[in-house]
């Protein structure tokens, strides 16, 4: 890309991503922000801010992803003691509950 008063090349700083940083959601988010959310994504690529941007939204998705699932096995009443009498039951409980929470999670921090 050339400036296009003095004819010289304009310097863009080059912005890596890497996903292991920026976590699952973070990745999920990039991906919808790139494809959805275009101008969200540029802007945040011209101020060089998407990685703290994508690490803020892994670290609150999976702190309401945490939060959200100890509420609901609190909801439910699986306890350990339930887990240990009934350990087919509980796993069957925890995996509904656990697609749940990732819905919700989904919903509110990724595809916004």
């Amino acid at each position: 890309m050339n400036n296009s008063s003095t004819g010289t090349p304009s310097k863009r700083k080059r912005i890596v991503i890497d996903e292991k940083v920026i976590g699952h959601y973070g990745a999920l988010r990039l991906k919808y922000i790139r494809e959805y959310k275009k101008k969200l994504y540029r802007e945040l690529r011209t101020e060089g801010t998407i990685n703290e941007y994508l690490i803020s939204i892994n670290a609150s998705a999976c702190e309401a992803y945490n939060n959200i699932l100890r509420q609901y096995v609190e909801k439910e009443g699986l306890t350990e003691t339930f887990r240990k009498n009934a350990p087919e039951e509980y796993e069957s409980r925890m995996n509904t509950i656990r697609l749940e929470v990732g819905e919700i999670i989904l919903h509110d921090y990724v595809y916004y």
